[in-house]
């Protein structure tokens, strides 16, 4: 938990550039660097898991609101019935 915590950190201490620069793309942060900037959140998770294995990296879209992990989410399902 405390790794992912200072990719957060780095992550702030980037966030104006990153805004400036990257708004509304996916960024990876590993190692307390950026890795990358990449249009959608597919190509952003595919490049990290394939750099990083399991990390731990940061995975975040320039501009939107954090999400907090580990707050649990709620899942519905839909059926359609003929």
């Amino acid at each position: 938990m405390a790794d992912i915590e200072v990719e957060i950190a780095a992550y702030e201490r980037m966030q104006s550039d990153l805004e400036r620069e990257h708004m509304g793309k996916w960024v990876v942060v590993h190692d307390e660097q950026l890795i990358g900037a990449y249009e959608d959140f597919w190509d952003a998770s595919q490049e990290a898991v394939e750099r990083f294995g399991r990390g731990p990296f940061l995975l975040r879209q320039v501009g939107a609101k954090p999400v907090n992990p580990w707050t649990p989410a709620i899942y519905q399902e839909s059926f359609a019935y003929d």
